[in-house]
Formats: C-alpha cells, structure tokens, sequence
C-alpha cells in the first residue's frame, strides 16, 4: 500500500442465527455490482469481528455487505450493510527543496514538481 492510500477496517457483530460457518464480505464500488473482498469464519461463541479492506480508491463511494453462511453455503439471516461512505484521502505532502545561500545568508525554498 502506497503512502496516503486508505483503507477501512469493518467490524460486526456476529449473527445470532445457529450453524453459521462464515461470513461473505463483499464491496461495491459507486453502486457497481458486488465483488467477494474476503470471508471471515465464525469461531465459537465470539461477538465481533473485524476484516480489513484493500486500498480503496479516492473520490469514490464504496459500500460493504456482510452475509452470514452456513456450511453448506446457504445464506441463514440478512445481511448487513455498512455505507455508503464517500472515500476522501489526506492530500500528499508538497514536494520541495530548500537552498541555503551563505552569501547574503538566505534561505531559499522552491516546491518541485
């Protein structure tokens, strides 16, 4: 991941429909079709999970869908959906170089680029 790029960490609850063996986490992107990001599998009695997405994209609108599933790959409740959410990143540093000149003893400073 470059620097300045985001990414979002989701976390849930888990389902309290019995015989639920993982959980599908999917993503759209400005309200294009669902894409699979990833699949969390439910442990035991444990409450809340939490799955980390990729770099997402700036300027863009993203929305996440978390369903439950059995093993047998049924779906067993709704699922939940997280978003929209706008994606604005922190802007890069200015770029720039600073020039010492000992004559009249100034500091020049210039932004590359």
């Amino acid at each position: 991941m470059a620097l300045g790029d985001k990414q979002k960490t989701l976390w849930f609850v888990r389902s309290l429909t019995s015989g639920v063996a993982y959980y599908l986490v999917e993503e759209s992107v400005d309200g294009g079709a669902w894409t699979e990001i990833g699949r969390v599998f439910a442990v035991g009695d444990q409450w809340q999970y939490q799955v980390a997405t990729a770099a997402l994209d700036d300027l863009a609108e993203y929305t996440w869908r978390i369903t439950p599933v059995d093993a047998a790959d049924n779906e067993c409740d709704a699922p939940l959906t997280i978003g929209p959410e706008l994606v604005v990143r922190t802007p890069d540093a200015v770029a720039f170089d600073v020039t010492f000149n000992p004559g009249p003893t100034t500091v020049t400073i210039d932004e590359r680029g």
